[in-house]
C-alpha cells in the first residue's frame, strides 16, 4: 500500500537516483536496520517476556509470513529454536 501521490513518488526516486550508489547503498542498509529496529521492538511490546532466541524466532515469522507454506515455516521455526 502506498499514500504517495504518484509525481511525490517519482520525485523522490529522481532524488534518489542521483545520489552516488555507495550513498543509495547506505541509505538501504539504513532503512532496512531501521524496519528491522521497528519490527522487533513491536514484538517486544507485545511479546515482554521473549528471551533473544526467541525474539528472533517471532520476528523471523513476522517478516517471513508470507514467504514460506506453513509447513517450511514449522521446520525453520524449530530449527531456529533447537
Amino acid at each position: 500500500m502506498t499514500d504517495t501521490p504518484p509525481e511525490i513518488l517519482k520525485k523522490q526516486f529522481e532524488i534518489f537516483f542521483s545520489k552516488p550508489i555507495q550513498e543509495r547503498f547506505r541509505m538501504q542498509i539504513e532503512m532496512m536496520e531501521s524496519s528491522v529496529r521497528q519490527a522487533k521492538s513491536l514484538l517486544m511490546k507485545r511479546f515482554p517476556s521473549l528471551s533473544e532466541k526467541e525474539l528472533n524466532v517471532e520476528f523471523f515469522k513476522f517478516y517471513y509470513r508470507d514467504s514460506f507454506s506453513n509447513d517450511e515455516m514449522e521446520k525453520i521455526v524449530a530449527w531456529m529454536k533447537s
